[in-house]
């Protein structure tokens, strides 16, 4: 059960077996399975399907109704949310997928963002943040030891989309105007937002670590605890839903 103040974080792998997509492919509304068709590639076909065939699954378990049922709105900026019929359960949903994982972040009454990365070695590090970081932040990648480089890169990364998920706004609301934490050894922190210190003291960021080869943040206004659950723990969800 999910009570305040709590995040649930589910995490699921993008599925490969035909069968398996098959049977999420039938848990999608005519929109998305256009959506779906439009991909080129299978792999990313995949992991749209998986994505939102295993959302509308977790989502069920918390509304208590089928998955087919459930219908989503948009935000201008393309940020889906529960349609107004469901908005009395309170509950609020990000999800983000990087390489072959996914990750699902719900809580109830406060807006939640959550990204993900897979990671590799990122020689653009220091390029990418000295045109998106803020200038402390894009010295402070320059300084790093080359080994550590990355893994402060995709912490400041992360952790800024997070924020910009959770406000609405995504990636176009301005990652310079948010400076976080990037040291990895430290937690993640979000430290100004457009020059303001108090008002970044209103969130609160956690990394999740679900595997050593991703890095992924959460973000939500005011401390929460957060579980981690793996999609497996629906036990036979295929036999539940067809």
């Amino acid at each position: 059960m999910l009570t305040p103040p709590q995040a649930h974080i589910w995490c699921a792998q993008v599925q490969q077996i035909p069968t398996q997509i098959q049977q999420l492919w039938h848990l999608l509304n005519p929109v998305e399975r256009k959506k779906a068709a439009d991909f080129q590639f299978e792999r990313h076909r995949n992991a749209f399907i998986t994505g939102r065939g295993y959302l509308r699954i977790i989502l069920s378990r918390y509304l208590q109704l089928k998955p087919q049922e459930i219908e989503f709105n948009y935000t201008p900026k393309g940020k889906p949310y529960l349609a107004h019929q469901f908005l009395e359960s309170n509950l609020q949903f990000n999800l983000s997928h990087s390489h072959e994982l996914i990750l699902y972040a719900l809580t109830l009454d406060k807006p939640i963002g959550i990204d993900l990365e897979y990671l590799r070695p990122f020689p653009e590090a220091e390029k990418i943040a000295q045109r998106f970081f803020s200038p402390r932040e894009a010295a402070f990648i320059s300084n790093c030891p080359d080994s550590l480089k990355s893994p402060a890169f995709f912490q400041g990364w992360t952790s800024k989309e997070a924020v910009l998920k959770a406000t609405g706004e995504g990636i176009g609301g301005g990652l310079e105007k948010i400076e976080v934490e990037l040291d990895p050894s430290q937690e993640a922190k979000l430290l100004s937002l457009d020059g303001d210190t108090q008002a970044a003291q209103n969130w609160f960021l956690t990394k999740i670590q679900t595997s050593p080869e991703y890095m992924a943040t959460v973000a939500i206004k005011g401390k929460i605890e957060c579980k981690i659950f793996d999609i497996n723990d629906l036990g036979d969800y295929f036999v539940e839903i067809s």
